[in-house]
């Protein structure tokens, strides 16, 4: 009898396991179907294969999950915001998820039924319908207790007014705005971790976090051809942006003449747009160069503020306090300007007072390496520089770590 018994339950337990893997998938089944299976199982999102709700919905979207279901007359669902995070040990999947009340889950459930997204078929099998590569592809999932659609659509803004293209976009526009779906990733990318790289499992885009940065280089001119150089930047200390810069520098001879500075500066103050920002500065400069005036030595301050615009141009106006033989106020201007192709530098720096100008003009070519290696960018920069009576050129040599 009892194995009459343990027969039995096996036979029922076989019986609901061929039930629950028994739906037909439909669409496109051949290449996203398959690659998406083990995301899904990290980001430990239903199978659609298996669940036995009257109507199940997946929309995926870049870096985000959208899951829709109705069971027994009631609308549920789940938000999943998701990357994978790069460092150099490790590649982590780091997932946010958000229980939709029921308030937003109808109103999602509304836009998916008013829309006419459910009776389109995937791209694939629309006619004028083009594919690409570098696009973006919009993925959806339906299932009822009987069948499983599986749809993909590459790019719809690029389809050249296809109506079927139509009806994906105004769907996507009417579930993002819906369910403010640009507003919860970045509240989601905001609560990262500010360091290694990150980017979308299968996406092209990776963006890489720098907590500080050092900087380190041989600084000398024709006149003082022994130095160096050493910068910090502290993009981030914990959650909390800094963007805060110091560092010095120091060039001499063997005749002790010595030009010595510091600076510091910080950025993001008032302006905090992701293009456009405002800086201010500190320069400090002691100088004792016999073969210009050996009576004195000179101290120079000079505060700015400045502003970097989205086509990297940086402006910097500000004071200068000179202190030598007497007293001098003046002002100081600064300009830079980043090309991006040759990956060049070109910067004017000038203090200009009543009875002087003095000014630097520098040209530096800087050569990328893979952000996460020990070095991650070298550069040489050429400098003339005009001070007081003395004109000198300046060679600089640093590397990124």
């Amino acid at each position: 009898m009892k194995h009459l018994q343990i027969t039995i339950l096996l036979i029922l337990t076989l019986i609901q396991n061929l039930n629950s893997q028994t739906k037909m998938i439909k669409g496109d089944t051949a290449f996203w179907h398959n690659q998406n299976q083990e995301l899904i199982k990290k980001l430990k999102l239903t199978d659609f294969n298996k669940i036995q709700a009257d109507f199940s919905f997946r929309f995926w979207i870049y870096g985000q999950v959208i899951e829709i279901f109705k069971e027994d007359n009631q609308i549920k669902g789940e938000l999943t915001n998701y990357t994978s995070h790069i460092t150099k040990k490790r590649n982590d999947t780091l997932t946010y998820k958000i229980k939709l009340d029921s308030i937003k889950a109808l109103k999602a459930y509304k836009v998916i039924q008013q829309s006419g997204i459910l009776a389109l078929q995937s791209d694939k099998e629309i006619s004028g319908w083009s594919q690409g590569c570098d696009g973006v592809e919009y993925i959806i999932e339906h299932s009822d207790k009987y069948g499983y659609w599986y749809k993909s659509y590459w790019t719809p803004s690029a389809q050249d007014s296809i109506p079927e293209a139509l009806i994906v976009m105004d769907f996507i526009k009417a579930l993002s705005d819906t369910l403010e779906l640009s507003k919860t990733y970045k509240k989601f990318e905001e609560s990262l971790p500010h360091k290694g790289c990150y980017t979308i499992p299968g996406g092209m885009i990776i963006t890489c976090h720098l907590n500080k940065t050092y900087r380190l280089g041989y600084l000398a001119s024709t006149k003082l051809p022994i130095g160096f150089n050493s910068f910090i930047s502290l993009y981030y200390i914990g959650k909390i942006r800094t963007n805060f810069r110091f560092g010095f520098q120091y060039k001499f001879d063997r005749n002790n003449n010595y030009d010595f500075g510091f600076n510091t500066s910080k950025s993001n103050l008032f302006i905090k747009n992701s293009n456009t920002y405002d800086f201010i500065l500190y320069n400090y400069q002691k100088r004792k160069l016999d073969f210009v005036d050996s009576t004195c030595v000179n101290n120079n301050h000079q505060f700015g503020y400045g502003v970097s615009f989205a086509d990297n141009l940086d402006i910097n106006l500000g004071l200068a306090y000179m202190l030598d033989n007497k007293e001098k106020v003046g002002g100081i201007i600064g300009l830079s300007k980043w090309f991006y192709n040759p990956k060049i530098n070109i910067t004017l720096n000038s203090t200009i007072f009543k009875d002087d100008i003095d000014y630097t003009i520098k040209v530096s070519k800087s050569f990328f390496f893979n952000i996460m290696s020990f070095i991650k960018s070298t550069s040489i920069g050429l400098s003339f520089e005009n001070y007081k009576n003395y004109s000198d050129f300046n060679i600089n040599l640093t590397i990124l770590l």
